[in-house]
Formats: C-alpha cells, structure tokens, sequence
C-alpha cells in the first residue's frame, strides 16, 4: 500500500516496524497528513526525517529527501516561522533541481513569498524574477504574467514604483492574451495606486476607472472597495469633494456590507470618510470617537 493512501493510524503503526530510509518516507507521508492539525508532530517527524537521510549521506535517494525538506518548510510555514522555513525549502529546491523537477516555478514563488513575509523584498524580487525567466523558458504563459506580477507587488515594497508599474504592465499584456480579465482589473486598480502616489491623478483615476469597469462582473466585495476608496483619495486630490464623496458611500458600502468584514479595510475607509468630512469642514469628532474604539479592538 502506498503511503499517500494509508490512514493516519497506520502509518503511526508502521514506523516502529521500518527503518532508514523506509522509515523516513512513512514519516514524511504522516507529517504531510498532519501539518494542518498537528503541527508540533509534523515538525517532529520532518525534523526525524531529514536527520535520517542526512545521516544516509550519497546513499540518500535525492528526489525523497528533497520532498522532506519541502514537507519541514511547509509546517514552518503553517507555524509562521517562515526564517526556518527559508533555509529548508532552499535546501529541497536545491535537491529537486538535480532531478529535473518541472514545478520548479511553484517552488521559487514560495522561497519569493517566505522572504516578503520576513520582509526580505529584494531576495522575494530575485525569486519571482527567477520564477519568471522560469516560466517564459518552459512557454507557460499562465505562470509568467502571474510571477510577473508578483514581482512588481515586490518593487512596490522596495518603493520602485517605476519599475513596478513596468512589471505590471507586461503581466496586463499576457493576462489580456489569456483573457483573465480579474487579473488585469487587480493590476489596473494596483497601477492606479502608484500613479496616485506618484501624483498621475488622471491617469491614476482612468486605471481606477478600468478597475471598477471589470469589478462589476465580479462578486468580491473587497477588491472594488478599495478601488473606490483610491478613486475617493484621487477626486480629493483633485479638490472634487462631491464626485469624491460618490465613491466614498461605495466603498464604504463594499466594506461594511460584506459577508466577511475586513475590520482593517472598514478602519481605513472610516479614516477617508473623516477626512472627507474635515474637507467640507464638517465636524468629525463622533465619527473619530467610533473608529479609535474600532481600531483599539483590532490593534491597529
């Protein structure tokens, strides 16, 4: 019997009966089907796993112990210990290249993911372009705009927001072929975002526009709350408080009407809706009462 295919009972039954490298492969099949409920065993098996095969030396078989050293990143990455989690899934990638493995792509987007959330961007930028050059070798267009726009989501954090709107731009380009147009609305109100900050109203407002023009179709409240919320910001620039206030009720009716209320989002629209209220010299004192208690309750 196959391991991926035997309970979990069984395969803490077999443990004790094998050894080496048999043993390491059942421990590696049960820490995959625990990592979402036990972790603490997972890690613990991973752990005895990868010590097994580090001890078998050359004679260790590559492809089964780069799949411990993925299956060790995995449960560091469902216990948010993503600096363990780097070095492990280094290692596995490293093991799989000599096998020739084809989701290698998948891999280079996880390392790119693990380095942003420890605030790594310039190595999560390396990844995802890696990804990239990945992606167009193999022909898979799909994955190249995808890692395309993940590394411009990457030179928005290293604030290169020239560079960012370039990447984006190319991901529109083959979205557009593929004709995955909730992927080119999230670029568009992304790229609204930047010309915004950059001080591009207009455009930022056209890009927000397009955005809003796809969210239509789309069910997802959050995504075409924020855009609202930019389109607000980008008609306050421009001094428009009435045309600013029209957006400012949608996005504040995306928000707190949504089946799963994004209490940061709610936050962020009521501080714009203050703001707004400051603008035509309305007083907001109530209003800045009610989110301080908000913002209290989720630390933020």
């Amino acid at each position: 019997m196959e391991n991926e295919e035997m309970t979990t009972v069984e395969l803490w039954d077999l443990i004790p009966q094998v050894a080496g490298q048999r043993r390491a492969e059942v421990m590696v099949a049960l820490a995959n089907k625990l990592t979402y409920r036990n972790r603490k065993d997972a890690l613990a098996l991973c752990l005895s796993a990868v010590e097994i095969y580090e001890s078998l030396g050359e004679k260790a078989p590559i492809a089964e112990q780069a799949e411990a050293y993925v299956a060790l990143a995995n449960v560091f990455e469902k216990l948010e210990q993503y600096d363990r989690a780097i070095p492990a899934l280094t290692k596995g990638l490293e093991l799989l290249r000599v096998t020739g493995f084809e989701f290698e792509d998948d891999l280079l987007r996880k390392l790119a993911e693990y380095h942003g959330k420890v605030g790594n961007w310039q190595e999560a930028l390396s990844y995802q372009l890696e990804a990239a050059n990945f992606n167009e070798l193999v022909g898979d267009e799909e994955f190249l705009a995808i890692s395309y726009r993940n590394a411009a989501d990457c030179l928005v954090e290293l604030e290169r927001l020239a560079e960012a709107l370039v990447h984006y731009t190319t991901a529109v380009e083959i979205f557009r072929k593929l004709k995955q147009l909730d992927e080119i609305g999230n670029c568009y109100q992304k790229m609204a975002e930047i010309n915004l900050t950059l001080g591009n109203v207009i455009e930022a407002i056209a890009l927000g526009e397009k955005s809003l023009n796809v969210a239509y179709f789309n069910f997802h409240s959050e995504s075409p709350a924020r855009t609202h919320l930019l389109m607000m910001r980008a008609y306050m620039a421009q001094g428009d408080l009435e045309k600013a206030g029209q957006y400012l009720v949608d996005a504040q009716g995306l928000a707190q009407y949504s089946n799963d209320k994004n209490w940061d989002l709610i936050a962020e629209v009521e501080q714009e809706r203050i703001n707004h209220m400051k603008a035509g010299g309305i007083d907001a004192q109530e209003a800045q009462a009610r989110l301080l208690t908000i913002r209290e309750m989720i630390g933020g």
